[in-house]
């Protein structure tokens, strides 16, 4: 006996009912009683009684009823001697008859109550390990209440519920809501759900007015501990309600709109460069070229043909305008440009095909510039490099 007691599990809390549930499906289980528990099926209702008055015809017993009043009238002729005889046996036979029906119809009742007994003594065996194994507070507002094994599963169902969803609302905010007046709808609704189911939760004044303190805490601190300590007589004399919470609450509200609209949203400001044109994406180009080469200027030299400096061929050392490449049209000297001196491209540069195009078109029309860097031609993204030179341009060098 011990032993069962101490193996017995409990409702005390929500952190027991998982245990609990299973214990209880388990013996419903065992029973039969399962499908009947989780709505499927109906339980078997309690048969009534057959009366033998309900089988009988209603000739017979307007007959049996006027049988005194017959025998004072009796008439002694033979022909109404012989009509009595008849109609006794025919009685006798219907009365025979509907005993037999009424036998069979009685068989029958026995066997249902016999299986409505069953089951019935089931189920109040498990309404009474419930009773026994909850908390006084679950037994009082959720199995006491009625006299179904069936409605009070429903009522701690139900609690669990609405426990559940009043935990996972009084999560501290992380951030301003974008809806507070829904959340504050919500949260009286749950308020409300609680109350009329007797929930702990919701009866004891300082558990809830913390909660909801320490929820709202995050948008605006100084205002949530002002708040607090003008409601503080009220939690101590505990006359505090829902409606002060929900009006103090409200009056924050336009300070967390004012304060939502006044963030700067990432992504809010939109750039004003046109990826869809080809000369804008060759700017952007031309930009981190201009940055690796500032990189690399020290150890780059400038190079000079003819016996002087060609146009865009030498960087301006004294500012003015930016340069613009003769081969493939960027703001960037000649000397600079990655598409005609590969090697001095960075790993992370990735040509453009229409770009390199027409860089080795200016190219092929240059000879004396092939011919003089053709060693240092290192091309990015080709294998080799196949220049048309005039051979009698070659001649001239």
């Amino acid at each position: 006996m011990l032993s069962n007691v101490a193996t017995e599990y409990k409702l005390n809390s929500p952190e027991d009912w998982d245990d609990w549930q299973n214990k209880l499906l388990n013996r419903a289980r065992a029973n039969d009683l399962l499908p009947i528990l989780q709505g499927t099926e109906r339980p078997i209702k309690k048969p009534v009684r057959p009366k033998i008055q309900d089988y009988l015809p209603e000739s017979q017993n307007t007959t049996q009823n006027r049988v005194g009043a017959a025998q004072g009238t009796r008439q002694n002729s033979a022909q109404s001697t012989q009509t009595t005889t008849t109609e006794d046996t025919t009685d006798d036979r219907t009365e025979q008859r509907v005993r037999n029906d009424f036998n069979l119809r009685l068989n029958n009742y026995k066997m249902e109550f016999s299986e409505w007994e069953v089951q019935r003594r089931d189920i109040d065996k498990i309404f009474e390990w419930m009773k026994r194994t909850v908390c006084h507070s679950y037994l009082k507002t959720c199995v006491h209440v009625t006299h179904s094994w069936k409605k009070a599963y429903n009522n701690l169902k139900m609690q669990r519920r609405i426990r559940d969803d009043y935990n996972q609302h009084m999560k501290p905010f992380r951030g301003t809501p974008r809806d507070p007046e829904a959340w504050l709808i919500k949260w009286e609704e749950i308020m409300l759900q609680g109350k009329k189911k007797s929930m702990s939760f919701a009866q004891d004044t300082e558990d809830w007015a913390s909660r909801f303190l320490e929820a709202i805490r995050p948008l605006d601190e100084a205002w949530v501990t002002s708040f607090e300590h003008s409601i503080d007589p009220k939690i101590d004399d505990k006359s505090l309600t829902y409606k002060d919470l929900s009006n103090g609450f409200r009056r924050l509200i336009p300070r967390l709109r004012t304060k939502r609209q006044s963030r700067i949203i990432k992504g809010s400001f939109a750039t004003h460069l046109s990826k869809s044109d080809d000369s804008e994406e060759e700017n952007e180009e031309s930009l981190q070229r201009g940055r690796a080469v500032e990189r690399g200027q020290r150890r780059s030299q400038s190079q000079s043909f003819e016996g002087g400096q060609r146009s865009g061929f030498a960087p301006d050392k004294r500012g003015g305008p930016k340069p613009t490449c003769p081969a493939c049209g960027g703001m960037h000297f000649i000397d600079f440009c990655f598409y005609i001196f590969g090697y001095k491209a960075p790993q992370e540069f990735e040509p453009r095909l229409w770009l390199q195009q027409r860089a080795d078109r200016w190219l092929n029309s240059n000879a004396l510039l092939a011919k003089e860097n053709r060693d240092k031609l290192l091309l990015k993204g080709k294998n080799d490099l196949a220049l048309e030179v005039d051979p009698k341009s070659d001649e001239n060098l």
